[in-house]
């Protein structure tokens, strides 16, 4: 155990200890992060208070401290006893309450230090006599806040209240009727009317824009007219020239000489505008595009995905860096696992590009649970497609990012001959104490036809040496739609091949 600090003559230490005591259990579902908010006090003789803690580090009083830290200090402290403070509103227990509100003071600044960065709390006559805080020293009240002031102040925001919660109901009444609730249907004739009169203004639009149109031909009549000059340009017309060659009495050489002279213009000219550079380099490329996409269905591709269902994946996608900070640190915050939660939007948008792939690819399912949970699914044909899907629908999040050992067992699935892949979708970097990168390596060398894409949900950056290992591409998504779309593009290559 470190210990923080050491102080005498401390009245009534019995209570002190109990009381902690009581408070520790009452912040046991809050689990380690907040329980160690507040140091274990001892008492190793009658008037002395010593508090220890499991947390290693030198400790460092708030006094102490540069005015940044005492600020970002504060702004952690403030967020903790928040979360403990909503606690309590749901506690029935008049004994537990009274020793969290106790507890959620702001403490007094000689009893707060900090250890890397945490706050951590030294509790000592704050359980018996409520301390308030030194900062600032209290002002007094202006004048509005008297006694006589504040029940006008009350009725006044109650107005207020009720004027704006009529307004929206009658903004909200008309955007969806067309009227306010308080007249009927002449108001929502005079809409039916308006609909219809839009109708008539549609099709005046049509026939002032199709004599435009047609009055285009008439504009561009007089442009023929150079072309039948252009037609008397051709010096080609060798017949004129030719024709002295009758005189020659040979019938023979004459009808051997005008085909092989004709046929000779008119191959030339095809053969300079069809095989130019850019046309022939085209031809070349789609006819490596037939030769990869007959190779790639005659060989069965595969493709396995690996879904981080690590317990961050339980998130809200629209959660905050701050809400999810809390979150991370085992303090409550409302809202931050409703839908839409990560992982529902991967299943879905995973599902969707599962039915769209061809027949000729068989599909593998890696679902990473925690550490010592991976589940496997070996590489299932087209015709076993809804089996995988019903696993994915009922994956649930739980536990830390085993992406090393995901990415071991996704490779065992793949036949090393055949063109393969592996799609990571995943919200965080490795927690099981893997090197993911290393595994990647290390199936690039075994597996040569393989390619790893990575779906990094908010950017977190964990796969980007997956990616370079194999000449993968990582996508990132930083909402619900791009997640779909980031997996449709991820598997483009394992999609439909379309050479022409």
């Amino acid at each position: 155990m470190n210990r923080i600090a050491r102080r005498e003559n401390i009245r009534n230490v019995d209570e002190i200890l109990a009381k902690y005591e009581l408070l520790r259990s009452v912040l046991a579902p809050f689990g380690q992060t907040i329980t160690q908010l507040y140091a274990t006090p001892k008492s190793p003789e009658a008037g002395v208070l010593e508090w220890y803690t499991e947390i290693q580090g030198q400790p460092v009083a708030f006094e102490s401290l540069e005015p940044e830290a005492q600020s970002n200090l504060k702004q952690t402290l403030d967020h903790f006893l928040s979360a403990i403070k909503e606690h309590s509103n749901h506690l029935t227990n008049d004994k537990e309450r009274s020793i969290i509100d106790s507890a959620v003071q702001f403490p007094n600044l000689n009893a707060l230090y900090s250890l890397n960065g945490t706050p951590i709390i030294t509790l000592d006559e704050q359980f018996i006599t409520p301390i308030k805080p030194i900062v600032p020293p209290p002002t007094p009240a202006p004048p509005f806040f008297n006694k006589g002031c504040i029940l006008p102040g009350l009725i006044t925001l109650f107005v207020l209240l009720i004027i704006g919660f009529v307004s929206y109901y009658l903004w909200d009444f008309w955007n969806k009727n067309g009227h306010f609730p308080f007249f009927d249907k002449p108001l929502v004739e005079n809409a039916q009317s308006t609909e219809e009169l839009k109708k008539p203004i549609e099709e005046l639009k049509r026939k002032v824009s199709t004599p435009v149109k047609s009055n285009l031909p008439l504009v561009l009549a007089p442009i023929p007219d150079p072309e039948p000059i252009k037609e008397v340009e051709p010096p080609q017309e060798p017949e004129p020239i030719k024709e002295p060659q009758p005189p020659i009495d040979s019938e023979k050489p004459k009808e051997s000489e005008k085909p092989k002279e004709v046929k000779m213009p008119e191959n030339k000219p095809k053969v300079t505008t069809k095989l130019s550079p850019a046309e022939i380099k085209k031809a070349e490329e789609i006819a490596q595009c037939k030769i990869k996409k007959k190779r790639i269905e005659s060989e069965k591709a595969q493709i396995v995905l690996l879904i981080d269902a690590s317990g961050s994946m339980s998130i809200n996608m629209n959660a905050k860096p701050d809400q999810i900070a809390l979150w991370e640190n085992g303090i409550p915050v409302p809202g931050i696992e409703d839908e839409p939660k990560r992982m529902s939007v991967a299943k879905k948008s995973t599902v969707d590009v599962i039915n769209k792939l061809p027949k000729h690819v068989d599909i593998g399912l890696v679902s990473a649970f925690d550490c010592n949970r991976i589940d496997i699914n070996k590489p299932v044909a087209s015709n076993m497609r809804n089996q995988l899907i019903s696993k994915i629908n009922n994956m649930a999040p739980a536990g830390g990012t085993a992406l090393a050992q995901g990415l071991i067992y996704a490779g065992h699935q793949l036949d090393p001959s055949k063109e393969s892949m592996i799609l990571v979708i995943s919200d965080g970097k490795e927690t099981c104490n893997g090197d993911p990168c290393a595994i990647a390596n290390a199936l690039a060398n075994s597996h040569p036809k393989l390619k790893i894409n990575v779906i990094d949900i908010l950017g977190a950056g964990a796969g980007t040496c997956l990616a370079n290992a194999t000449n993968g591409k990582v996508f990132t998504a930083n909402n619900a739609s791009q997640i779909n779309s980031m997996i449709k593009a991820a598997t483009k290559e394992m999609q439909t091949i379309e050479c022409e």
